[in-house]
């Protein structure tokens, strides 16, 4: 009997520490009655592991909370909960550019809020597919100060229907994709937030 209380104790041990492990949430600082875009922005580039692009915006960022001088241009409106970050060189006689957006939406009916983060990079002025190419989201729960990067299928976000680089946008109500059809045209689609998930409209 008591070596199989051991053994259950050691299993109910070993599910808490997995479950710790797949803790995925992170917090987010903050002064005042709730966070701004620009908490949200730090929370996710300093949390563990995000990637290399993500990193290099949150080194640039740090640089630009203590005034001193950046590799890129910040824009930020925090009226808008939106922001903006553009980084440009010329290498190997091609001019490169990396962006990446930030934008946040009040959920309905619960002390959440979703936030969207987007990057895309171009070379010579047309957009390339890269590592850290594309559309993140995260929600933050008020009620613990964490957020958690989320599966985009969850809220409303359904794969493309065509085969094809989509370049996203963030809207003030939403999120639009354009992408180019192979007889030169443009395939768009557009979501908007309701408060709780992304309606495609």
């Amino acid at each position: 009997m008591r070596r199989l209380l051991n053994i259950s104790l050691l299993l109910l041990m070993t599910v808490a520490v997995h479950a710790e492990e797949l803790d995925f949430s992170f917090p987010v600082s903050f002064q005042g009655a709730k966070p701004t875009i620009a908490d949200f922005v730090t929370a996710i580039c300093n949390r563990e592991a995000p990637g290399e692009w993500i990193s290099y915006v949150g080194e640039d960022w740090e640089r630009n909370q203590r005034g001193e001088q950046t590799k890129g241009r910040f824009s930020v409106n925090k009226r808008k909960d939106y922001m903006t970050y553009v980084e440009q060189d010329s290498e190997d006689g091609y001019v490169h550019k990396g962006t990446s957006e930030f934008r946040c939406w009040a959920c309905k009916d619960s002390n959440c809020v979703m936030v969207a983060e987007i990057s895309h990079f171009y070379r010579d002025g047309v957009a390339y597919v890269g590592q850290y190419d594309g559309l993140s989201l995260f929600l933050y729960d008020a009620d613990t100060r964490r957020m958690e990067i989320v599966y985009n299928s969850d809220y409303g976000m359904e794969g493309p229907e065509i085969d094809a680089h989509f370049i996203y946008t963030l809207t003030r109500k939403g999120i639009m994709g354009v992408a180019n059809k192979p007889d030169g045209g443009k395939y768009k689609v557009r979501y908007q937030w309701n408060g709780k998930t992304f309606v495609k409209k």
